[in-house]
């Protein structure tokens, strides 16, 4: 399927955009706070959202549709302030769906392309409904079909759940710890059913950590090749805060990073896409020590994944490797990017 054939139809927009309308007119965020959070399940996919309204502090108006537990577990994070908006990491990890009402200058060219397809008039601050797909990874876009055909219900059912909570207060009160009331559908006749449920999430599905070992004639050449030296090294693989389009969606790269602790010296960095494997770091690794000739006496690391794939070769050739939350080169680095960012921009200015 092209990208073009995903993109959401005529009637699917004015589904989307006839919700949203709705969704303002009620202003929910009145009495609404951002932790009643309360479920809508997609019923073509049976995937949970879990809706956050957006207004109570008068800043941002709309809503957030954080998708399945991955997106709730975020959401969650956020709430208890154990990941916030100035993490290094915050813009990569988001999966949702927002619905946002802006100012007229806030949107693009294509949102106001599709206003005017559907011959649709707003005017003043936060007016103008904006749609916008939250990926890990991948910068925030414009919706798929099935994406905006989701909102829409959502919000629907947001709209719903919103005013009864008005006259009860209560409502998402549950009496099952971790249970969400989740907005559910069944099939009657030519349409759907919705009625109310209490759910516990999906549990998340356990990720297999399993990678390909390296291959004997690679080691054998570092064990003949490189020498040991008292150094720590430090690896580490995260987002770039500068989007980049090669073609379809723009991404946040991901960098592939070597630092020597010691010194703070980087001795590699490595950029890819954000779906390139995270083998790239033991590659990279590979080619630090085969170019300067020597391994160190210790790798750290802060990821699991990380540890698990240099394990076999730290083992091999007896560096040992450690699992830390802290990377000291690696993060005196990364709170360097924005201020090298800044100098290469005041270098290109006129």
């Amino acid at each position: 399927m092209t990208a073009e054939q995903n993109l959401p139809s005529q009637e699917s927009w004015r589904h989307l955009y006839d919700a949203a309308i709705a969704f303002k007119e009620a202003a929910s965020w009145d009495w609404m706070q951002d932790n009643d959070i309360f479920g809508v399940k997609d019923p073509r996919t049976g995937e949970v959202g879990y809706c956050c309204v957006l207004g109570a502090a008068q800043e941002l108006f709309g809503m957030t549709v954080y998708r399945g537990t991955e997106g709730l577990n975020v959401y969650l994070s956020m709430a208890s302030s154990s990941i916030g908006p100035d993490e290094p990491d915050f813009l990569f990890i988001q999966r949702c769906l927002m619905a946002d009402f802006q100012d007229r200058e806030m949107l693009d060219k294509t949102d106001r392309d599709v206003i005017r397809s559907l011959g649709l008039k707003f005017r003043g601050p936060n007016e103008w409904p904006q749609f916008r797909s939250y990926v890990p990874g991948y910068f925030p876009w414009h919706l798929t079909e099935a994406e905006a055909l989701f909102l829409a219900v959502a919000l629907e059912q947001a709209l719903n759940v919103c005013l009864r909570f008005r006259d009860n207060p209560k409502l998402l009160h549950s009496l099952v710890e971790g249970a969400y009331l989740v907005r559910t559908a069944a099939q009657q006749e030519e349409q759907l059913a919705w009625r109310d449920e209490w759910l516990q999430p999906e549990p998340l599905k356990q990720k297999v950590v399993s990678f390909e070992p390296l291959d004997e004639a690679t080691l054998a050449r570092i064990k003949k090749s490189v020498s040991p030296t008292d150094q720590v090294w430090e690896g580490d693989f995260f987002h770039f805060e500068n989007p980049m389009k090669e073609q379809g969606r723009p991404f946040y790269p991901r960098l592939f990073v070597w630092a020597e602790t010691g010194s703070g010296l980087l001795l590699a960095i490595d950029m890819n896409h954000p779906e390139n494997p995270i083998t790239l770091l033991r590659d990279c690794l590979i080619q630090v020590m085969e170019k300067s000739r020597v391994f160190p006496r210790e790798i750290r690391v802060r990821d699991s994944e990380a540890f698990e794939l240099l394990l076999p070769l730290a083992e091999q050739v007896r560096i040992k490797l450690v699992k830390t939350p802290a990377l000291r080169a690696i993060h005196a680095f990364r709170q360097a990017i924005p201020d090298y960012l800044d100098s290469l921009t005041r270098t290109a200015e006129p």
